[in-house]
């Protein structure tokens, strides 16, 4: 260095090194670097933009089938260890094959969309809502026991009663629930989801447009 100071800018071997080549090379590989930086800033929340839309279902926005359970079994885990109220409902949309056959699909996914929307209106954004499959739906309610879980049904089948945009002569939108609490430690999210749906059941069967409290067993279940 001592050397290329006495020979001074002017002498090739500076001019070899330092000369105008080598500064527009440098300041090309610089460039590249913060754009590559720039890049992956960019890339980071279009990475989770596009894993946020592909837990959700197109229709309705809600969680998907797969992405509610994965949450929900993490979820039901969290709250029983830390002793939290936990309940499980599924809601089964009535006559909706009636609808979706006498007024079209585009009336069939209306009612899918508001039952969606009270849905939203009705639960916290804490809860867990997704859509199961079809016209059935899943939910997952922290710190809420059975009894409040069907007046939150009930308040989503009054949001729903109000459904103003079908077709002239279609029937009132209506959906039937199954509940059960989640508490004993044992009994896993598959276990509840059964009981859940013979609660659901036993609710269609009844007349619908009402929910049912289903039981759980009380001994050790695998989960």
């Amino acid at each position: 260095m001592a050397g290329l100071a006495i020979l001074g800018p002017e002498s090739a071997l500076f001019q070899l090194l330092f000369g105008t080549g080598v500064t527009l090379l440098m300041a090309m590989v610089l460039l590249v670097a913060v754009s590559s930086s720039i890049t992956g800033l960019n890339n980071t929340p279009r990475t989770e933009d596009l894993k946020e839309r592909a837990a959700r279902d197109a229709l309705t926005g809600l969680l998907n089938r797969g992405d509610f359970m994965q949450q929900a079994h993490r979820r039901l885990r969290t709250n029983l260890d830390a002793g939290l109220q936990t309940s499980i409902v599924m809601a089964d949309l009535d006559r909706f094959k009636a609808i979706n056959d006498g007024f079209g699909h585009d009336a069939g996914d209306a009612v899918i969309r508001a039952f969606s929307d009270a849905c939203r209106a009705a639960v916290r954004s804490a809860d867990l809502v997704g859509r199961y499959g079809g016209e059935e739906f899943a939910m997952l309610l922290t710190g809420v026991d059975a009894e409040e879980s069907v007046r939150i049904a009930d308040r989503i089948n009054a949001v729903l009663a109000e459904h103003s945009s079908l077709p002239a002569g279609a029937p009132a939108p209506t959906a039937g629930f199954g509940i059960v609490d989640a508490r004993n430690p044992y009994i896993g999210l598959q276990r509840l989801i059964r009981d859940v749906d013979g609660a659901l059941y036993e609710a269609k069967a009844a007349g619908r447009n009402r929910a049912v409290v289903g039981l759980t067993m009380e001994s050790k279940d695998a989960y």
